[in-house]
């Protein structure tokens, strides 16, 4: 998976159960803790 914000590019691998507990609004800790992060970087905080 890749997150792109301007400059800012973050690669991330998503395990296929992850993905499927996410589309089905179960769970969506990883993507959420990556998008995170990536909001992070846009900031300028590491």
């Amino acid at each position: 998976m890749d997150l792109k914000h301007g400059e800012q590019h973050l690669t991330t691998h998503l395990e296929p159960e992850d993905v499927d507990a996410c589309i089905e609004g179960i769970e969506c800790v990883y993507l959420g803790t990556q998008i995170a992060q990536l909001a992070d970087n846009v900031r300028g905080r590491t």
